[in-house]
């Protein structure tokens, strides 16, 4: 007895791809819910690398009802997953949809400069990429763009580095500041205990990833009782920084001191670290990755996605990906995108 229609999508929506696409065979055709039936079947084939097979059945369906805007759009997302964005951006749009559906077309235009590597009007591809707010294609820019970061050197700084920096930048345009504030100063002596050394720290903490603040962190060192989250922030500077060995140092030192007690955000940067060695880590392999995988789903999916990136599997990348590209929640496609901008 053959599944329905929602049965067979079901077995897609819990990653049962093979089941799924056989599911969905016998349901194809050239009705309504027959076309879905065939583009849920071509998604199966392209999340299981099967990309010609996607393209060929995309095909037929589009055939079969070209003149919604709907197949359009999925024949181009598997043309796109296969590789093939110059087609992408080329699927003939029915006349209805051409204006709400012109953006995406910009959008796979701007994917496939940016698998080229056409920086040229940079900032004009990453904004055709943002402005369409389409998880798909966002999913997609953010595996490019992190598997060019990612078989560079240095892999750093990496994207919540760029994210804090973009965050900064916009706190400076807010207050229409035109420089970046200057780091403040430290006394050496006379305010060990005071106002002015935890203002300190916490101008370090918001601005950890926009340059070398080393001086700022020794004088802070020296104060006592010292500053909360100096070791966090001094952390992140040196991620952001590219100083691995040194991250790495302080990461350890911390770790040895938290033992089975490390928070979540250690596991976080120890795995950032080890990916920026070019190692494949997950924040299981260290203390506090259980409590990451907990609190911090969506920066733990992303480090997932890297380590599969890294260790050459790109099938397993791409429900991670999905799960990080959240248009409503973009700050690791839009640090990706900002950071393939300036390299």
């Amino acid at each position: 007895m053959a599944a329905s229609l929602a049965a067979a999508v079901g077995l897609l929506e819990r990653s049962r791809l093979e089941e799924a696409a056989r599911a969905l065979l016998p349901l194809a055709g050239p009705s309504p819910g027959g076309v879905i039936a065939r583009f849920r079947r071509a998604e199966c084939l392209s999340r299981l690398g099967r990309h010609d097979d996607a393209v060929a059945e995309a095909r037929r369906a589009h055939a079969d009802d070209g003149a919604a805007p709907a197949p359009a759009l999925w024949l181009a997302q598997t043309l796109a997953e296969a590789g093939r964005l110059d087609e992408a951006a080329g699927v003939a749009l029915p006349a209805t949809a051409v204006e709400s559906l012109g953006g995406l077309r910009a959008g796979y235009r701007a994917l496939s400069r940016i698998a080229a590597g056409r920086r040229k009007d940079a900032e004009d591809t990453v904004r055709a990429v943002i402005d369409t707010r389409h998880a798909p294609l966002y999913t997609m820019a953010l595996r490019l763009t992190e598997t060019e970061r990612l078989a560079a050197a240095p892999r750093g700084p990496d994207l919540p580095s760029v994210w804090y920096a973009i965050e900064c930048g916009l706190e400076m345009a807010h207050y229409k500041l035109r420089e970046h504030p200057a780091a403040p100063a430290v006394p050496a002596s006379g305010f060990g205990r005071g106002e002015p050394a935890r203002a300190a720290a916490r101008w370090l903490r918001m601005h950890c990833s926009c340059g070398d603040y080393g001086e700022l962190v020794g004088a802070l060192r020296k104060v006592s009782p010292t500053p909360p989250d100096l070791d966090d922030a001094e952390l992140e500077m040196l991620l952001a920084l590219g100083d691995v060995d040194a991250a790495a140092e302080l990461a350890e030192r911390l770790a040895k001191e938290a033992g089975d007690a490390a928070a979540g955000e250690l596991a976080v940067d120890r795995t950032r670290i080890a990916q920026q060695r070019g190692e494949p880590a997950h924040v299981t392999d260290f203390a506090g990755g259980k409590d990451a995988r907990r609190r911090l789903p969506q920066m733990v999916a992303w480090l997932d996605m890297t380590a599969a990136l890294l260790a050459g599997d790109a099938l397993a990348a791409r429900p991670l990906a999905d799960r990080v590209a959240d248009p409503g929640k973009r700050e690791f496609v839009e640090a990706a995108l900002r950071r393939w901008q300036e390299a």
